[in-house]
């Protein structure tokens, strides 16, 4: 026994020795584990630093032994182990995952990558894995690595921290999911390319997209299991590659495949390339493997579907490269984001519930009938369905109840919109009768909210006493009770109280006033006496819940979004108030400051929200109210989304939005103040009554209403007395005194009048603490601000705006960033954000990073320098919409204002014409389709709006479509549809015409087929050119004429070309589609469309470009018959014509820009190609002819721009021929033939290549073909031996500056731009000439360099109207750098002037002068301290009042000159030249003469004569949406009146460009080409000495000017 027990013990000691040694390895390992980690890092960082290496590599050998020892011992110890008892302990195998991801931080900001397992945090982000940067190439990559055990899985995240490991901002959507590769060896690499995951990317995840819109898509069979690699890895020279990609959306019957330039993934045959296997959640993967020499691989995903339909992913190729040392990856997996198509974009209608009539309603729309609404938008070709809030807001029990924004409960629906007769089915007839009866009496125009609650009520209790048992008993009655008790036990027993005392404020509840749960059970108990009454409001609860659901399940059913409304606040007596008070700030109210809708701001009555309370349990409140939403939304609206950041707070004694402040902010501190000699605090915070300001408001009655509210405090100084000091107090003595007959004056003048007195102070003093203020909105139109001293205004100018657009942007980003993810996470509904009225500049930013929708509407741009807004400039992520619910109909905005629709018509229909006073349907259509057409991802309409399309719809009075008055607090909200949605359900017409407009914008629509799933459109910019083969695919679109396949197969080919895209050629219904395409890093963005040759805003005079000139060019070549004042030397097609015809050969002659630098090797370049055989491709866009020209083996190198085929020219290829070379062109100022000259001129003062220009020349190619236009050729040979052209080096690009916001361009980029088109005064410097460098997708905000093109506008012979899209840009409002300043003072004006006249001694001696002011402003303006935005605002025309006067620059040059002639009058010489003065400065219409004379079918505009309005659209397709005889018939009038060429197609003005020119109207500009040289010095020498002057008063405008914040970070 006892020999027995010490074996015992010696077994037990031994195990226990077993373990200490098991635990003895395991350290061993770990702490191996954690060396080949630093091994790693210190193999990274060896590689990385030059400096220092042999060091670097010296630690790391010493390293390296210290593991080997480690592993020695550590095997030792195993071994030992494995002689004992538990032989069957295996090594633990490890496996090295490396993380890699692209982007770009600020400085003091790092990655994190933080994980479910322990070795990455097990959630904690400070605990993660910090990464460490390195460049690669242009792109910043954030690395790090780690090593796990084998069968290793975690969910992970990235996130940007600051130098303290607090979280700044982390990625949107779901975790990620680490899976290793089964059966992965000890010591193997994984790793992992990741993209940053934007909230953008998440939006197809939503349940609007997932099941709704992509339904069908979401059922796919799962083929794999997420992250598993299905192939095994045996080659050490290999690597496995897993391709990892996300497509929401996918027709029945297609695969996922990915071609590239290697023989694994198919040569770039789609046949040969590797399929993808559906893994679940929109996600494709598959893996193969590749061979080390095959890196780096080039790669694209397509779709491949039924009948071989094939689409290829938009965008340049994808590349992966990869370390092919001993040391590099085993395993890749490539998370590539999503697929790059083309966003998805589609429409809907908005419809509040209460206004929808149909024939089975009770005098109210019912959430039955939304089937109804569902089927009507889908006939309509709508895929979105909006509402007004849906909850109950019976608080008062009478009409103000109509308020649907002033919620009872966040949580229980509205017992208005139940439907009657589904409440049972077997309602008795004498309560059939009475429904019958009701709907009789109920069916007015208005909802009567009153009657028709009262009977809905009074019915439903009657059904309810009869069936109560039958419900309340049943299973599905108790699992909604059960379901939902926590919010509808409270609100059974609310309803019962406010009944019970007749009111709905708590506080007079007596013992109820306080919640608790144990009262709470007491009022719900089954032994209370009133519990049928409770009962009653759960069973309206339930069939509401029955029937809304039943709504919400057919809407998707029919692909149609449904979208509720999320109200920012709830009412003072609510529920939620009662059973959550510490949520609610009860003694302050809520509202907006002033802004459009309001000029005194608005106050809605709601308590604001205790945010900081809020966030103690995680804003479970929110998350509830959410996740009831999403009980039957699929999206939903978030009103008044600033509130999230910020709220308009208000004292709770207040009834206008004035006096507020907004919470959370940063006051005014007392300290503050005095330091800026502010110390009258009383004076500044109380309201300033002087006796001169009552007399002023009340006159004789003064002294009457100063007795009875005022106090005299000094001698003619007043105050408000204790009972009347506050806006609720005034209003209730004044009612008091009214009703008493004491007062008989009007009194809602009285009120308005003592509001504006309690309201005259400058600073609001903080009730919560007396030495913090608020400086009071719009404080400068107090009388209180304007009584005090200068040196005082200016400071609270300063400290206005420093408080309201500066201080607080942090705060207010902090605050959204810890609400908004709330909401957004705590359901799968797609949110939209109202973001209308005063804007911080955080507000769009912490949107896009969280992937929320904004709203646009027209006539409330959010740019601050347009009167409308224009939908083609809209963003993506935006709904646009032409009116909302809180605004009138487009028929009554129209209606209403007769200036504002005058300019409407003006600047965007275009004619000059009187707008017809009613809004008929051409009107809707033009603008309907102005929005249907535009980028964002939704267009909603009211349906008021839509129906407007039809005049029989119009019968009803405008006004009395409105559905709210923002500014009447107590409005009646009770407009109803005069149609039932049955009969419009039958009105075909008006449904085919709405889905037309849809489909032909190239927006979704339910029911839509994929019969273009095979098309893809090529970027423009980076068109790719191979041998291409004509092939037709099954079932193609019959719009389609053929397809040119790129294909690749050629010995030659370019590696770094982009390949395998496909070119469209289809009709212009086809063109009229929107291309974009999906940025693969950051999102959605729009597709590169080349503007090589832009549109721009014509001349007004112009418009006989398509006149028949065949009678004026029979003698082309000779050039004879031309005015001398037209003629253009080097453009003279004469010269050695004979020589040119002999001689078959292509050539290039450069004729200017021989010095300039490159110009040769592009020369080269391009002769190379054109003698290879080349031809010339030409660009599709804009009005001119432009080519581009690609060398043998397919790369773009150059861009051709013939003289005779410029817009206007003869040969002009694109049907806008007419004018001879030398005429005035598209700007008056400006030649036909001479943008080429211009192109080059750009090019030569752009010294060293300051702003970017790419190499460009003035050549002469001979038998090369380009377009002729035969029937105006003469009958000479129809192709001409030789052009003039420009040509100019091709940049390659991924994109320009209209398809990014402002905030990605770098404020070095934009400036270098901004000096050289001030410098060159650049007519038309539009975002679509600013292209975008390549930087592999990844736009992070003020990096993005941006490359200047089209100068052909530029120089012009006087002093003209300039555009600069940067203008407003908030780069331009930035100082100038060092840099930049030093470049501009080292301008030579007269040197470049010089310059000019040698290299280009065609371009005019007054464009010369032009050029030579300029560069004296741009320097003068510099050294006075100036911006670029200030420059060019001084040098761009104002638009007022709907004309455009003149520029600063041009009254300083007008003024100049008069001083020059007083200068000159005073010497006594030179008086007659005062008369002259008119002469000197106009550009008149120069008159044909000789053989021009005589040319028939040529008109010509009196000078005298008015043009027309013009606007133009930024695509082919898009041109011909004028077409429509609905639209053109308003605009042509004119038009045709004066026989100025086809009316069925008016060219109109861009509205993005500046406006109406009343200076070209009557035929002058401020031109200097009559000067002579001593005149021309001394007007310079006048001109100078006005500068000072003009550039101190531009600064102190400056100091005056607010202007709002920016989305950009630099």
């Amino acid at each position: 026994m006892s020999l027995a027990y010490d074996k015992l013990k010696g077994v037990s000691g031994l195990e226990d020795q077993l373990k200490a040694q098991e635990a003895s390895v395991a350290q061993k390992e770990q702490e191996c584990l954690h060396l080949e980690a630093h091994v790693k890092v210190l193999q990274e960082e060896a590689r990385l630093a030059r400096a220092g290496e042999a060091a670097a590599n010296a630690h790391l050998e010493k390293v390296n032994q210290e593991m080997v020892a480690l592993r020695a011992a550590s095997e030792n110890q195993g071994m030992m182990v494995n002689l004992g008892l538990f032989s069957e302990i295996k090594p633990v195998v490890s496996v090295n995952v490396r993380f890699r991801i692209p982007y770009y931080t600020q400085w003091g900001q790092s990655l994190v990558v933080a994980g479910s397992e322990p070795v990455l945090g097990s959630g904690n982000v400070k605990k993660g894995l910090v990464l460490t940067p390195f460049h690669e190439g242009d792109e910043l990559i954030w690395g790090g690595s780690l090593s796990v055990p084998a069968g290793f899985q975690s969910e992970y995240s990235y996130y940007v921290v600051d130098n303290e490991k607090n979280i700044l901002r982390w990625e949107a959507g779901n975790k990620r999911k680490l899976v290793l590769p089964e059966g992965v060896e000890n010591g193997k690499v994984v790793e992992l390319h990741d993209l940053w995951q934007n909230g953008s990317d998440s939006l197809p995840f939503k349940n609007a997209f997932k099941n709704v819109i992509f339904r069908k898509s979401s059922s796919l069979a799962v083929e794999k299991s997420l992250g598993v690699i299905q192939n095994k890895l045996d080659r050490d020279d290999s690597v496995i590659v897993q391709f990892k990609i996300c497509c929401p959306n996918i027709a029945e019957r297609t695969s996922i495949y990915v071609i590239g330039s290697s023989l694994e993934l198919g040569k770039w045959k789609v046949h040969d390339g590797l399929k993808l296997n559906y893994a679940g959640e929109s996600v494709w993967e598959g893996d193969c493997v590749v061979p080390k020499a095959a890196f780096p691989l080039k790669y694209k995903y397509c779709k491949y579907g039924k009948n071989g339909n094939f689409s290829l992913e938009y965008g340049s190729n994808r590349e992966v490269t990869v370390d092919i040392s001993a040391s590099g990856p085993n395993y890749v997996i490539l998370s590539d984001g999503m697929m790059r198509e083309l966003p998805w974009r589609g429409a809907g209608v908005a419809i509040p519930m209460f206004s929808v009539r149909s024939e089975d309603d009770v005098g109210v729309g019912e959430f039955v009938d939304l089937k109804l609404v569902v089927d009507w938008a889908v006939d309509s070709g709508f895929h979105l369905l909006q509402l007004l809030p849906i909850n109950d807001t019976s608080v008062h029990k009478m009409w103000w109840d109509s308020y649907p924004y002033s919620s009872l409960s966040v949580f229980a629906l509205h017992p208005l919109y139940l439907r009657l007769q589904r409440l049972s089915e077997n309602i008795p007839d004498d309560i059939n009768q009475e429904i019958l009866r009701a709907k009789k009496e109920l069916d007015g125009k208005n909802v009567d909210y009153e009657a028709t609650m009262t009977t809905k009520l009074s019915i439903s209790k009657k059904i309810f006493d009869l069936e109560k048992d039958l419900i309340l008993n049943s299973d599905s009655f108790k699992n909604f009770l059960s379901k939902n008790e926590e919010w509808l036990k409270p609100y059974a027993a609310f309803c019962f109280l406010r009944d019970f005392f007749e009111t709905s404020d708590h506080s007079q509840w007596g013992t109820f006033s306080q919640f608790s749960k144990d009262k709470l059970d007491k009022l719900v108990s089954k032994d209370s006496i009133h519990y049928d009454i409770i009962c009653f409001h759960y069973y309206i609860q339930y069939h509401l819940h029955l029937q809304l659901s039943e709504a919400a399940e057919y809407a998707k059913e029919k692909e149609v979004v449904l979208k509720g409304d999320l109200p920012i606040g709830v009412d003072r007596n609510s529920v939620d108030t009662w059973v959550y008070p510490t949520l609610f700030r009860m003694t302050t109210a809520t509202g907006a400051p002033p802004d459009y809708f309001d000029k005194n701001g608005q106050n809605w009555g709601f308590p604001t929200y205790n945010w900081e309370e809020m966030s103690k349990d995680n804003y479970a409140w929110w998350r509830a109210r959410l996740s009831q939403m999403a009980n039957y939304f699929t999206a939903y609206r978030i009103d008044h989304i600033l509130g999230f950041f910020r709220i308009w707070e208000l004292p709770e004694h207040a009834m206008t939005g004035l006096v507020g402040k907004f919470r959370p902010s940063i006051p005014l501190s007392q300290e503050e103040l005095e330091k800026e000699g502010i110390w009258d605090f009383d004076r500044l915070s109380k309201p300033y009554i002087l006796q001169e300001f009552l007399q002023e408001k009340f006159g004789p009655l003064w002294t009457v209403i100063a007795s009875y509210f005022m106090n005299e405090i000094q001698k003619n100084r007043y105050e408000f007395k204790d009972d009347c000091n506050t806006e609720k107090k005034i209003a209730a003595k004044l009612k008091s005194l009214v009703e008493k007959k004491l007062l008989l004056e009007n009194e809602e003048k009285l009120r308005r009048d003592l509001f504006d007195l309690v309201q005259n102070v400058v600073l609001i003093r903080d009730p919560e603490d007396a030495r913090s203020f608020y400086p009071r909105f719009n404080l400068e139109d107090t009388s209180s601000f304007k009584d005090l001293d200068e040196h005082s205004k200016n400071i609270f100018r300063r400290l206005y705006y420093d408080y309201y657009f500066h201080r607080q942007e942090t705060l207010w980003r902090q605050n959204a960033m810890k609400t908004l993810p709330a909401l957004l996470n705590s359901s799968d509904m797609l949110a939209c954000g109202e973001d209308l009225g005063l804007i911080p500049s955080c507000v769009h930013p912490v949107m896009q990073e969280l992937g929320l929708i904004g709203l646009r509407i027209q006539r409330m741009p959010s740019e601050a320098d347009l009167e409308f807004g224009i939908p083609s400039q809209y963003d993506y992520m935006t709904v646009c919409a032409p009116s909302c619910h809180d605004c009138s109909t487009l028929r009554a905005w129209w209606e209403e204002n007769e200036d504002r629709r005058r300019s409407f018509f003006k600047t965007m229909v275009g004619s000059d014409n009187l707008p017809p006073k009613q809004c008929v349907p051409e009107i809707v259509y033009f603008v309907l389709r102005q929005h249907v057409e535009s980028p964002s991802m939704w267009a909603i309409f009211p349906l008021q709006d839509l129906l407007a399309l039809k005049e029989e719809y119009t019968t009803r009075p405008a006004v009395e479509e409105t559905i709210n008055d923002p500014t009447n607090p107590k409005h009646y909200w009770r407009f109803r549809v005069h149609v039932t949605m049955e009969s419009l359900l039958k009105d075909t017409e008006l449904t085919t015409a709405i889905k037309e407009l849809v489909s032909a914008s190239a927006r979704s629509y339910p029911g839509q087929e994929e019969t273009q799933s095979g098309v893809n459109l090529v970027p423009q910019k980076q068109q790719i050119s191979g041998e291409t083969e004509l092939i037709r695919l099954p079932n193609q679109d019959p719009k389609i004429t053929s397809i040119a396949v790129l294909f690749s197969e050629i010995s030659d080919v370019d590696p770094a070309l982009d390949i395998c895209n496909f070119v469209v050629y289809a009709n212009a219904s086809f063109n009229a589609k929107m291309a974009v395409v999906i940025d693969h890093n950051h999102g959605f963005k729009p597709l590169p469309i080349c503007r090589l040759q832009s549109y721009s805003h014509f001349d007004h005079t112009l418009h006989d470009f398509k006149q028949n000139i065949t009678d004026c060019t029979s003698n082309i070549t000779t050039t004879n018959i031309l005015h001398k004042s037209y003629s253009t030397p080097c453009l003279s097609l004469a010269t050695k014509a004979k020589e040119e015809f002999e001689s078959p050969n292509p050539r290039v002659e450069i004729i200017s820009g021989r010095k300039a630098p490159k110009v040769h090797a592009l020369v080269a370049e391009v002769a190379i190609a054109l003698a290879s055989g080349v031809k010339p491709t030409p660009v599709p866009s804009g009005l001119g002819g432009a080519y581009y020209l690609q060398s043998r083996k397919g790369k773009t190198v150059a861009v051709v721009k013939p003289a005779d085929e410029e817009p206007l020219a003869f040969n002009n290829p694109k049907g806008f021929a007419g004018r001879m070379l030398g005429q005035p062109g598209m700007k008056r100022s400006i030649r036909v033939g001479e943008t080429g000259l211009r192109e080059l001129a750009a090019y030569l003062l752009d010294h060293d290549g300051f702003a970017g220009v790419p190499p460009s020349a003035l050549v002469k190619i001979c038998h090369v073909t380009f377009n002729v236009n035969i029937n105006l050729n003469m009958g000479l040979s129809s192709h001409p031996p030789f052009k003039i052209t420009s040509v100019q080096r091709y940049v390659e690009h991924e994109t320009d500056a209209g398809d990014l916001g402002p905030s990605r361009f770098s404020v070095s980029s934009v400036h270098r731009i901004g000096i050289l088109d001030i410098r060159l005064l650049n007519l038309d410097r539009h975002a679509g000439n600013m292209l975008v460098k390549n930087s592999h997708g990844t736009y992070v905000s003020g990096t993005a360099e941006l490359v200047p093109i089209d100068h052909g506008f530029c120089l012009p012979e006087s002093l003209d109207d300039p555009y600069f899209e940067w203008l407003h840009w908030p780069q331009a409002s930035m100082p100038f750098s060092e840099t930049e300043a030093d470049y501009i003072s080292n301008l030579d004006p007269f040197k470049d002037a010089e310059l000019l006249r040698t290299e280009l001694p065609l371009i005019r001696e007054c464009a010369v002068r032009v050029f030579i002011l300029c560069t004296i402003f741009l320097k003068r303006a510099t050294a006075a301290g100036l911006s670029l935005a200030d420059i060019g605002e001084m040098m761009t025309r104002a638009f007022v009042g709907g004309e455009e006067s003149s520029s600063i620059l041009e009254n300083i040059c007008v003024n100049a000159k008069a001083n020059m002639d007083l200068e000159t009058t005073s010497d006594g010489t030179g008086s007659d030249e005062i008369e002259q003065f008119d002469e000197m400065f106009t550009f008149d219409d120069e008159v044909f003469e000789d053989g021009f004379n005589q040319i028939e079918g040529v008109s010509k505009h009196p000078a005298n004569s008015k043009p027309h309005k013009m606007m133009n659209y930024s695509s082919e397709g898009a041109r011909s949406k004028l077409r429509d005889p609905r639209l053109t018939r308003l605009v042509q009038e004119s038009y045709i009146k004066d026989g100025c060429g086809p009316a069925r197609i008016p060219i109109l003005r861009s509205v993005s460009f500046a406006a109406h020119n009343k200076n070209h109207d009557m035929g002058v500009c401020v031109s200097f080409e009559e000067m002579e040289e001593d005149e021309w010095s001394s007007f310079l020498e006048c001109f100078e000495e006005l500068l000072p002057e003009v550039f101190e008063q531009k600064q102190n405008t400056n100091l005056l000017k607010q202007r709002l914040g920016t989305s950009c970070e630099f």
